[in-house]
């Protein structure tokens, strides 16, 4: 598993890959927080993932969900019922936690714009998850851990109008699919509500001053491929961006 040491002492481990990437951030003060959690069928390991970075028994304080799409959350409800953790999303994906179904967005490019159509008329069938309740909303700049102040979350509307990143004591953000990391040298996700709203959302990211941007799919991804990426986009949407 991949692994990384803040200056205050905060790791963070990737403890999925592949489909979908989930994180585990330990704080000195012993808190500890999942960001994502996969498909139900990543359970297995996700757990396992999660006893080999230290935390037995499930002993989830918080879930963070950077969005409420099906391949972020499927576990969030098994996971509120085994860890007692308290679950974090944005206020604007509450509703959609509750009914158990977040809208697929549109497309970027003609293919994936073609292919969004369906999906949406599919809709729940295919893209539901097993509905939870939420414990804690949150909005931009919000620090749902009382006291620690080096953990905050950022507004990072684009790919969902409810789409947050976890920043991490200004080195490292997790950024779920504000940025998506298969293709090399690129971070436009396939899919997105909208295009410019989420090349502002980049400009929200380089602004925390963080080096490293752990992404909802692929690699991590480095502060010169986000900042090119940025200006070739930002150049496209206007000075809006």
């Amino acid at each position: 598993m991949n692994t990384w040491k803040l200056t205050d002492g905060t790791q963070i481990w990737q403890v999925l890959s592949g489909r979908s990437n989930s994180f585990l951030v330990l704080t000195p003060e012993s808190v500890v927080v999942l960001v994502d959690t996969g498909m139900e069928y990543d359970r297995k390991a996700l757990i396992k993932n999660i006893v080999v970075a230290g935390v037995s028994d499930l002993k989830i304080n918080y879930l963070l969900l950077t969005h409420t799409h099906f391949d972020h959350c499927r576990n969030a409800a098994y996971l509120k019922e085994n860890s007692s953790c308290q679950i974090v999303v944005s206020q604007l994906d509450a509703s959609f936690a509750q009914s158990g179904y977040t809208p697929v967005p549109g497309g970027t490019n003609p293919f994936t714009k073609f292919i969004s159509k369906p999906g949406k008329a599919i809709g729940q069938r295919w893209f539901g998850y097993h509905a939870f309740e939420p414990d804690i909303l949150v909005d931009d700049n919000s620090m749902f851990l009382s006291g620690i102040s080096t953990l905050r979350v950022l507004c990072t509307p684009g790919h969902t109008a409810g789409s947050v990143s976890l920043i991490l004591n200004g080195e490292i953000a997790i950024a779920g699919d504000a940025l998506f990391g298969v293709f090399p040298n690129r971070v436009l996700s396939p899919f997105a509500d909208d295009v410019g709203e989420l090349v502002r959302s980049w400009k929200r990211l380089l602004d925390t001053g963080c080096s490293l941007f752990l992404s909802g799919h692929g690699f991590p991804i480095t502060r010169q491929i986000l900042g090119k990426e940025y200006s070739r986009y930002s150049r496209k949407f206007g000075e809006n961006c």
